[in-house]
């Protein structure tokens, strides 16, 4: 069946009122789309910021440039096509844009993953006629194992289909469709159409810019032979009487040296093709700035304006233009000599090719920041061994693409292979490793029903996968879309260079104006020494001013201050991924995770394994009362069924007790539960009705509650006092408890006796002793289980590291306070940072609390207080200065203001009237930059609200869409790796900041002639002669100078730099490049 969509809704609808009201929601609500583009042409942040700055001068366009990756995306609100006005805006200010999508904004999909369809597109080979289109949507309507929906015809020039269908392997896959359309015509070819990705077109389009710098490099390497013969060796080295020297430099025409009309010849073309690539862009840049439609005020152009390209094209316009003109000026003068230092012919030659040799590297350079995701990228195999079951019980095996598996397909994983697409084992057992994901280089057991992931590689017997994810969807792909997204988030940081680079270039422009006018009007007025000219004519002062002018606008270069932050926060992202954690929140997460104070842990599922928790010990009171008295099988049947409703970890550790406790299946049949009611936090609420076995056809109703202490507070539960220290003991063995607790709707009083041992469970979770006789049909304890989660191996050893480089360490547990106070010993976690009993809800309110009142202390307490190196560098400060506490006497007073705090906390919520204490902290600088590490729901608002969110990879999706890092291993010695990774990026951005800010600083000065005076013993290259010269000879006394040559190779040697230091990230070196520590199971 042939079904195609329309771009827009036909459908009608009657009444005018809807036309009406359908106008007026279009004028009130326009839709917004995201345009990728894919932008050619960048070299610094003032490109990017060039780009920004012009696009959002539309109204309500928000732009986000990305120089590494050469990419741009635009949000817009308008029509699709208004897209055009993007890819136009970017090009007319010089740059190559290549659209890659265009999608709404608001768009969803929820409908296709609901259905599990499937959107490819199929590219036909073969078409010869007008006809052919029209035979494969016939081939796709005649297809009848399912229903394919056309979304775009194939032409005849464009024979590419889009379809959506809905795949169920192995009856109807995508094999069906390409073999139904290729049936069609035995000319027909038909394979899978995947267009190129941003990623992809943005490789391509630096590739092409690379090639574009190579040939222009190549051409002016070549011109700058001879230039370097006639401008250099001849005008400098070789001795004056030498016969090719004076045929050189002896007036020709208008009193000019036959060797500056061959130095005009040799740079003109340089300076109109190879140096063309500045000049486009700084040309269009000004006139996008100055055109009438410009929304740039009027002042603003005057002091923010122009690129690297700008101040590039002006060293090399000022030296081309300038020569020019003095033999224009020759020409009309007609004077017998022109004084040779007039001309900058090899000037401009000499510095495109240091400059396009600068770009070239610089680009190579930045293209490299990236190449761990590429690695990663390139794990994922192109081929699959599809296993497919033939007749009988013989499987036939056949190779085919990995576009062509669908879900539930079984592929063959050979010794040595990689899955081709997520899913999970279904014959036979192996080992895997999955450092490619995880980072850890242990081999993981994997047996039938264990997941695998495409990118990992099978170390053992071969295994049949079920294909649980089609390719585009697999772990592997998820980790490089969440790296590659996070590398587009800029770093705060970020922002200094933005400002600093913004204002670079008319600084700059001024600084060489001025550079100029200054050493003119010191020559003019005779306040310079004349020796600097070496008696030459006073209009030589011109052309000696003029060239320190050419090297400030040469020498000064924003690149560095641009690159900066995002080529340490590429790799960074990249060494990330290397080690097991993904970078969701880009340049913020790295800056926030470097000044990380405090780390706040769950419990369950990050300090504990957070797997399947069994029930180690139950106690049952069945016994003391006629309710289920004799019928433990029937209780335990009713309390299976109700736990089934929940899908918390302990519940199903009761449901799998109560299955091998009792014959479930016969049990069902005499109990059924209704009015299942959840209490977030606590457990469960439920009426089992059954039939005793007195009375097999009356059946009874009995309330049931199944849940955690709290829980039995609320209902006031009545617990044997026998009990009592037998949940103490278990609690303080860092079990789990769940309390089961009945209510009879149809007893009589005398049904239900108490002692007068019997307690009462209070709202702290503690037990009340009672001595009068509770009312009647008072819930009571029936049973008790204790659960058992066990503490991952290496958490302690995580927990003594982070304390011991000086970050304060909490655990945050909805479990009771004696259980979670255990699991805290076991640790390493002092019992005063361990807040317990807390509700989901309340989980944010207390990291909260933690950001309000948790102080960083000051650098001279910080220092007084390091003498142990078990003791955190930073502390809390209670109560006034004084003597020195002890350790017992700090953590006294450290759980007093805790409860303090605490009570503050709860009074706000309203929950209680106390108003003791308070918490002050002296000398503190700051508050502290709180982490919260957790891997669940209830986690989720909690990693929101904390400054630095950390989701272990096997926790929900929900609170890894809340974290801006996500730990794919479960080993938590990548959280201490995720802290040292940050703080060692960080401290590349302020180093690459620093030494780009210190070279302008230096460079600058020196380029403008600040030093020119200084004499210095024994010539060097860069350094000129007296008597001004081309600075590359070699000469007795030298004085400070930078030459326009060598100031072009300095500029390109600053930005590369940053580049590479960046890069010396991934290096090995000490004090140079990232090295995890090994901690916990990372060490073995």
């Amino acid at each position: 069946m042939r079904r195609l969509r329309s771009p827009q809704n036909t459908t009608p609808v009657d009444g005018p009122s809807f036309h009406s009201t359908q106008t007026s929601d279009q004028t009130q609500r326009q839709p917004s789309w995201r345009a990728s583009l894919a932008v050619r042409g960048m070299t610094c942040g003032s490109c990017a910021n060039t780009i920004t700055h012009n696009l959002e001068q539309n109204s309500g366009w928000k732009v986000n440039v990305n120089l590494l990756a050469n990419e741009a995306t635009v949000e817009y609100h308008g029509a699709k096509e208004d897209v055009s006005r993007v890819v136009g805006a970017i090009q007319d200010l010089g740059y190559e844009a290549v659209l890659d999508q265009v999608v709404r904004v608001d768009e969803t999909r929820e409908d296709e993953l609901l259905d599990q369809s499937r959107t490819v597109e199929i590219r036909i080979d073969g078409f010869r006629c007008g006809f052919c289109p029209a035979r494969v949507i016939g081939a796709l309507e005649s297809c009848p194992q399912g229903d394919v929906e056309v979304l775009t015809e194939p032409t005849l020039a464009q024979p590419i289909v889009k379809i959506r269908y809905t795949p169920d392997a192995p009856r109807f896959t995508i094999r069906h469709i390409l073999a139904a359309v290729e049936r069609a015509d035995e000319k027909f070819a038909a394979h899978l159409y995947k267009p190129p990705s941003l990623e992809e077109r943005s490789k391509q389009v630096a590739a092409r810019h690379q090639r574009d710098l190579l040939n222009r490099l190549i051409l002016t390497a070549i011109i700058t032979i001879p230039t370097f013969v006639v401008g250099i060796i001849y005008m400098t080295s070789v001795p004056e009487d030498d016969p090719g020297r004076i045929w050189l430099m002896a007036p020709w025409r208008v009193g000019i040296g036959r060797a500056q009309f061959i130095l005009l010849a040799l740079s003109t073309p340089v300076f109109f093709w190879p140096a063309a690539i500045f000049h486009k862009r700084a040309i269009k840049g000004i006139a996008v700035m100055w055109r009438r439609s410009s929304e740039t005020p009027l002042l603003k152009r005057f002091y923010r304006f122009g690129s690297m390209d700008l101040l590039i094209s002006l060293g090399t316009g000022v030296a081309y233009l300038s020569s020019c003109a003095q033999m224009i000026t020759a020409a009309v003068d007609r004077p017998k000599h022109v004084d040779e230092s007039s001309f900058y012919f090899d000037t401009v030659v000499f510095l495109t090719l240091f400059l396009l040799l600068g770009r070239l590297i610089e680009s190579y350079s930045k293209s490299r920041a990236g190449d761990a995701v590429e690695s990663l990228a390139k794990l994922r195999p192109t081929t699959a061994i599809l296993v497919d079951a033939g007749d009988g019980a013989q499987a036939r095996d056949a190779i085919v693409p990995v576009g062509h598996l669908e879900i539930n397909d079984r592929v063959r994983i050979p010794h040595g292979a990689s899955p081709p697409c997520d899913g999970v084992i279904a014959q036979g057992e192996t080992k895997f490793d999955e450092s490619s994901l995880t980072g850890e280089s242990r081999l993981i057991k994997k047996f039938p029903g264990d997941p695998v992931y495409s990118g990992t590689v099978n170390k053992d017997s071969p295994i049949l996968v079920r294909i649980t994810g089609v390719a585009g969807h697999s772990m592997l792909d998820k980790i490089v879309r969440i790296v590659r997204e996070g590398q587009t988030n800029r770093a705060p940081v970020e922002k200094i260079a933005d400002r600093l680079t913004a204002y670079f270039v008319p600084i700059i422009t001024l600084i060489a104006i001025v550079t100029w006018v200054v050493w003119l009007a010191l020559g003019l007025t005779g306040a310079a020494p004349g020796h600097f000219l070496e008696g030459e004519s006073s209009g030589s002062w011109v052309a000696f001013s003029l060239r320190f002018a050419i090297s400030v606008f040469v020498v000064a270069c924003p690149c560095g201050l641009a690159l900066a932050a995002p080529t340490a926060i590429f790799v960074g992202g990249g060494l990330a991924a290397k080690h097991g954690i993904l970078v969701k929140g880009g340049g913020e997460a790295f800056e926030k995770a470097s000044r990380v104070d405090c780390v706040v842990f769950d419990k369950t599922g990050t300090l504990t394994t957070g797997g399947e928790p069994k029930v180690i010990d139950s106690m049952f009171e069945l016994d003391h009362s006629r309710v289920f008295a004799g019928q433990r099988d029937t209780f335990l049947a009713a309390l299976r069924v109700i736990e089934e409703s929940s899908s918390h970890p302990i519940a199903k550790a009761i449901v799998s007790f109560c299955n091998s406790q009792t014959d479930h299946s016969s049990q069902l049949l005499q109990v059924s539960v209704s009015n299942v009611e959840e209490l977030p936090g606590k457990g469960l609420k439920a009426i089992a009705t059954y039939a005793s076995n007195e009375t097999p056809d009356v059946r009874r109703g009995i309330n049931m509650a199944v849940g955690n202490e709290a829980l039995m507070a609320d209902l006031k539960a009545v617990i044997r006092a026998d009990i009592v220290t037998t949940l103490q003991t278990w609690k303080s063995a860092a079990k789990s408890i769940a309390l089961v607790a009945i209510q009879t709707n149809n007893l009589d009083n005398d049904n239900n006796p108490c002692d007068s041992g019997s307690s009462l469970i209070s709202k702290a979770g503690s037990v009340t002793n009672i001595s009068s006789t509770p009312a009647p049909n008072d819930w009571k304890i029936a049973a008790a289980f204790s659960t058992a989660d066990p503490v991952r191996p290496e958490a302690p050893t995580v927990i003594h590291a982070l304390r011991e480089g000086g970050i304060d360490v909490w655990m945050l547990s909805g479990d009771n306070v004696t259980t979670a106070r255990a699991v805290a010993s076991q640790v390493g976690i002092p019992e005063s940072n361990v807040i317990a009993g807390v509700l989901p809800t309340e989980k944010h309110e207390r990291i909260s609390w933690l950001q309000s009142t948790l102080k960083v202390a000051s650098r001279h307490q910080r220092h007084a207080r390091s003498e142990s190196c078990s003791r955190p560098l930073w502390c809390w400060v209670f109560g006034r200065r004084g003597k020195a506490k002890s350790p017992e006497q700090e953590l006294e007073e450290g759980e007093r203001g805790r409860r303090n705090g605490e009570r503050q906390l709860e009074e706000k919520a309203g929950r209680t009237n106390s108003a003791d204490g308070d918490i002050t902290h002296q000398g503190a600088s700051r508050r502290a930059t709180i982490a919260m590490v957790g891997d669940g729901i209830n986690d989720a608002a909690a990693l929101n609200t904390a400054d630095v969110g950390v989701a272990v990879g096997s926790g929900s999706d929900v609170a890894i869409a809340s974290a801006g890092f996500v730990l794919i291993s479960d080993n938590l010695g990548t959280m201490v790796t995720l802290l040292d990774l940050s703080r060692a990026v960080l401290r590349r951005i302020k180093f690459n900041f620093a030494w780009a800010i210190v070279y302008n600083l230096i460079a600058v000065p020196v380029a403008a002639g600040c030093f020119y005076p200084i004499v210095v013993k024994g010539g060097t290259a860069g350094a000129s002669h007296d008597g001004g010269g081309t600075g590359m000879g070699m000469g007795e006394e030298t004085r400070v100078r930078l030459e326009p040559e060598w100031a072009a190779l300095a500029m390109a040697a600053s930005s590369i730099s940053v580049v590479l230091s960046s890069l010396a990230l991934r290096s090995r070196w000490w004090g140079v490049g990232f090295r995890a520590r090994k901690v916990g199971a990372q060490a073995s």
